[in-house]
């Protein structure tokens, strides 16, 4: 029989069980890999510079290189806001921060760095300086020229985003 016939017949390995199989043995053991992410260890935190509802911003230092940086710890679904995060929304925040790298109006996205203990996941996120944060920007008044910029920002930041996922599609079209 050849190799392609034997592949048909045989079922293919699963990572997960199916919903009408049982697990199998060594499956409970099995903890979340973190393939490619940096040890939070890496980095030392100096001061919390904002919190929200999805977690936590703080400037850092990276150990290795010296750099100041922000990381965003990702809310997790455990006690405390501790454990691994909802894979989609972290997927897409850093999917979306990736697709606009290099736009100016659009904070840069260095990596990604998970807590091997707690299973904590944090962003790795340009550091900027100064400046009003939106949610104080809010209570100014603007001006008619100030929102045309901020416009001006939002939809070149959309073009951007766009002009990354058809490209992706053009190079996933032409595997």
């Amino acid at each position: 029989m050849s190799s392609a016939a034997a592949a048909v017949v045989a079922p293919a390995a699963r990572k997960r069980p199916a919903p009408d199989q049982e697990p199998r043995a060594g499956d409970a053991k099995k903890r979340p890999r973190c393939k490619n992410f940096r040890s939070i260890e890496e980095f030392e935190v100096l001061e919390v510079l904002g919190e929200g509802a999805e977690g936590v911003v703080s400037r850092a230092r990276d150990r290795r290189t010296g750099k100041e940086v922000a990381l965003k710890w990702i809310r997790g679904d455990g006690p405390d806001g501790h454990g691994p995060p909802d894979r989609r929304a972290l997927a897409m925040e850093a999917g979306c921060l990736r697709a606009c790298r290099g736009h100016p109006s659009i904070i840069g996205i260095h990596g990604v760095a998970a807590d091997p203990k707690t299973g904590d996941v944090h962003l790795i996120l340009e550091l900027i300086e100064g400046g009003l944060s939106l949610r104080d920007s809010f209570w100014e008044t603007l001006s008619e020229d100030a929102i045309r910029g901020m416009m001006r920002q939002l939809i070149g930041a959309a073009k951007k985003r766009k002009d990354g996922l058809l490209e992706a599609a053009r190079r996933n079209k032409s595997n």
